[in-house]
């Protein structure tokens, strides 16, 4: 499939990421099995000292307020439009934030206000723990990476829910797949988000389809060298390629893992301390192999760029995952349920890919051309580490440190 086919040309000067779920949720794929389950109930209204002890029950489909094919209570919105804001702590770029994302919650529950912050993910998970303990919580709802946001999910400063709760519900209603929202498959606080996907990016100038590595162990063939190698970002950094590099420990075990690596290696790939560098480097020629996120590459497409790149997709392909999780002691917790449920329905995902990314939610990805042009119907995309595997007495998702050992030895 050419990447230009059926994408419709947007000139978003926003986009900038992209993070895509592929058909694997609609086929019912879990999220990464490991992390803090516990099945306590949830409350909107915990205090900032302590988890919720109880559960809401899932509400009548003729009540509340409807958004999209879901329904928030109305006793939920009545309590957030009386708060009268939502405070997002958010990964996800501002502008981005700004827009689409507030106007599109604002228009859809009318009389709250988002008022989003961002951060970087360890930035956002350090205010989160900090507030908590000093007892003066300021979020209500945060959206950030799966494991900076697992490691410090013990610590208290999420709200937790049972499957029964009305947002369990909700994520059930929508068909996401249970790995993003039910215990014990995904931790009791996480509610569905988004993901960003990476994929082998190929320069057509430089190298030839028929010649592009099909499989992981094909990487340390010794034609990928010179301006024909790889440039990617660099493991030790515990990124995206770090957490490939983790699934794939999982997947071959420690001596052939070794011995791959020393191939790959020998080869003198460029390493980058990010994947939009890495994905330059191979857009301007001097490699023509790119491992990276594919937002860079859909989103030029999609505001029109002609560009000599493709992806070759190689299974298993990784996404990062991106959750959603309401604060505990929030100053307005009706607001931040409001503001979950929107963004798990078809209009928040919706919104979600008007910013360049991709929902989770199977049937809205399904709907967007943009994404379709790029991923194969049938091309599964798994949660990075879906094997959580384990070196130096730590699994990766919570705790990636313990890999750096490894990575600094083999790369």
């Amino acid at each position: 499939m050419s990447l230009g086919d059926n994408i419709t040309k947007r000139g978003s000067s926003r986009r900038k990421f992209l993070a895509v779920a592929s058909t694997a949720a609609a086929a019912g794929i879990a999220g990464c099995s490991s992390g803090s389950g516990g099945s306590s109930g949830g409350s909107s209204s915990a205090p900032a000292a302590s988890k919720p002890e109880t559960s809401a029950p899932a509400p009548a489909a003729s009540a509340g307020l409807k958004v999209g094919s879901i329904t928030i209570p109305s006793a939920v919105v009545t309590a957030a439009q009386a708060e009268g804001e939502c405070l997002l702590y958010g990964a996800m770029d501002e502008p981005d934030m700004l827009d689409p994302i507030k106007p599109g919650f604002e228009e859809a529950v009318p009389g709250v206000t988002l008022k989003p912050w961002g951060g970087g993910s360890s930035e956002i998970a350090g205010k989160l723990v900090s507030e908590f303990k000093a007892n003066i919580v300021s979020s209500d709802v945060s959206l950030y990476s799966l494991s900076t946001a697992r490691s410090v999910g013990k610590t208290g400063v999420y709200v937790e829910y049972t499957n029964e709760h009305w947002l369990k519900q909700t994520a059930e209603e929508l068909g996401y797949a249970p790995g993003y929202w039910r215990t014990p498959e995904a931790p009791a606080y996480e509610l569905p988000g988004y993901g960003l996907p990476y994929a082998l990016h190929y320069n057509t100038d430089i190298i030839s389809k028929g010649d592009v590595p099909t499989t992981y162990e094909a990487w340390t063939d010794p034609s990928y060298t010179g301006q024909n190698g790889f440039v990617l970002q660099n493991p030790r950094q515990l990124s995206s390629q770090a957490s490939l590099m983790a699934t794939l420990y999982g997947l071959w075990g420690d001596e052939a893992m070794r011995t791959w690596a020393k191939g790959f290696m020998a080869n003198k790939p460029q390493f980058t301390t990010g994947n939009s560098g890495a994905f330059n480097v191979c857009l301007s020629g001097e490699k023509a192999l790119c491992n990276t996120y594919i937002n860079d590459l859909v989103g030029q497409v999609a505001e029109g760029q002609d560009l000599p790149l493709q992806i070759q997709w190689i299974d298993p392909a990784m996404t990062s995952v991106v959750q959603n999780h309401i604060t505990a002691g929030a100053p307005h917790p009706n607001a931040g349920e409001a503001f979950a449920a929107w963004f798990m329905s078809e209009l928040g995902q919706e919104k979600v890919a008007d910013t360049g990314r991709a929902p989770i939610h199977a049937p809205t990805i399904a709907a967007h051309a943009d994404f379709s042009a790029f991923i194969p119907k049938d091309q599964v995309i798994l949660p990075y580490a879906y094997n959580n595997p384990e070196y130096n007495g730590g699994n990766y998702i919570t705790d990636p440190g313990a890999w750096l050992p490894l990575f600094e030895e083999i790369f």
